[in-house]
């Protein structure tokens, strides 16, 4: 009977041991469920954070460019405006421009100002119908620029006004400028030039015949 008793108990105890382990089978499978949500959800979660990033890191970018814009803006409609008034110089000082190249090269550089001073710009002016001309317009400032004089500077070219107009007119013309050149710097720029033009020529030369002997 005590027998019989025991294994009755025991019985209902691995009942219920059955059941609990099916409870937790079931409690675990909706746990790893409830983990992959979870972990999806976190990872939407994570890109739509990163997606939000990139949208905030655009609009930033395209206010800035609005912005750029609008600064932009103002200095274009200066800038147009400018181009106006040029217009309505660019023949007198393509004019005048033109003169100085021609003519002043021969002349020493007192001689020059008057020319421009006192006998070109007055002539202009006092037309029936006056021909505008830039203000205190620089006739090297449509021929060259900084940059070039500052190669040629290097490459031995006196830094004062005189030779700065002499390079300009020897490169930008066929004319020959009057040169005093006591120190003899303003002949070895000149052989500098002429050294470089003859190598470039060169150059050009060998190419050319170089694709003459491939065709």
């Amino acid at each position: 009977m005590a027998l019989n008793a025991a294994n009755d108990q025991l019985n209902g105890a691995m009942e219920k041991l059955n059941q609990l382990k099916v409870k937790i089978t079931g409690l675990e499978q909706a746990l790893s469920k409830l983990t992959g949500e979870f972990e999806r959800a976190t990872q939407a979660k994570l890109k739509c954070q990163q997606e939000a990033d990139l949208t905030n890191k655009t609009i930033n970018l395209a206010n800035r460019l609005v912005g750029g814009l609008a600064s932009e803006n103002v200095r274009w409609a200066e800038a147009v405006t400018g181009f106006k008034e040029s217009g309505k110089t660019l023949p007198g000082d393509v004019l005048l421009t033109t003169a100085f190249m021609s003519y002043v090269g021969c002349f020493m550089k007192r001689y020059r100002v008057d020319l421009m001073d006192k006998h070109w710009l007055p002539f202009l002016k006092s037309l029936k119908t006056p021909i505008p001309v830039t203000p205190e317009l620089d006739p090297l400032s449509l021929l060259t620029d900084d940059a070039q004089i500052a190669k040629w500077n290097n490459e031995g070219l006196p830094n004062d006004r005189m030779s700065t107009e002499n390079a300009t007119i020897l490169t930008s013309a066929e004319r020959w400028p009057l040169i005093i050149d006591p120190q003899l710097q303003g002949i070895k720029w000149i052989k500098v030039l002429v050294y470089s033009l003859l190598n470039s020529a060169v150059n050009v030369r060998t190419k050319f015949q170089k694709i003459v002997r491939t065709t």
